[in-house]
């Protein structure tokens, strides 16, 4: 049996990536913003257990043949994520500056938001990169020790990090009080945030491949 004192690595290590996961600036934060402020904050809490749906496939991908994978499968992947995000965020831009929504019109955007939001990580590199560089590796060393040791160091990555979506949604949500007059200016920023992160993998993408 293991002694506690040989989990409590994992844990520390899991819930530091955890945390910082959810606290750096990213399009999946945007998308926190323009939804929370487009409905009911508890209507947008699917969108923080995002990582975990778009992971299910990919970790498993990445740990098994993503090394193996040329440069050029990352390059294009962040070209196809550029045009997400430019996608969304034009979508976004609209919605701030009507001047009216229609209550059925705001159900739908938000009833697709969590498929658009595991798209959206599917098609940037983020997470390619991060599982294959960094979380990839230690759960690796965490399985080879044992399989608790993996579980503990999975279990605390994704509890922080849902958990730290959870209170950023919440948090955007509160920007409601600032009155209907500065929603609209909140989802242009969400919009403008999305589309200078579609900027930045348009341009890494094309520059890779030239």
């Amino acid at each position: 049996m293991l002694a506690l004192s040989t989990l409590i690595p994992w844990l520390a290590q899991g819930s530091a990536l955890g945390i910082s996961a959810a606290a750096t600036p990213g399009p999946l934060q945007a998308l926190f913003l323009s939804n929370a402020l487009r409905a009911d904050w508890r209507r947008t809490i699917p969108l923080a257990f995002t990582p975990i749906i778009a992971d299910i496939p990919l970790v498993p991908l990445i740990l098994l043949v993503l090394n193996q994978l040329p440069d050029t499968f990352l390059n294009i992947i962040r070209i196809l994520g550029s045009g997400l995000l430019f996608y969304l965020a034009w979508g976004i831009w609209k919605s701030g500056t009507a001047n009216e929504e229609s209550d059925a019109g705001e159900e739908q955007d938000n009833s697709k938001g969590l498929p658009w939001a595991v798209l959206m990580a599917w098609l940037s590199p983020g997470p390619y990169l991060f599982w294959s560089l960094v979380n990839g590796p230690l759960l690796l060393s965490a399985w080879e020790q044992s399989a608790i040791s993996a579980i503990t160091f999975l279990s605390s990555f994704y509890g922080l990090f849902v958990g730290g979506n959870l209170a950023l949604i919440f948090l955007f949500s509160q920007t409601q009080r600032l009155g209907p007059k500065v929603v609209p200016y909140l989802q242009i920023l969400s919009s403008l945030i999305l589309a200078v992160f579609g900027v930045s993998l348009l341009w890494s993408g094309v520059a890779g491949l030239v």
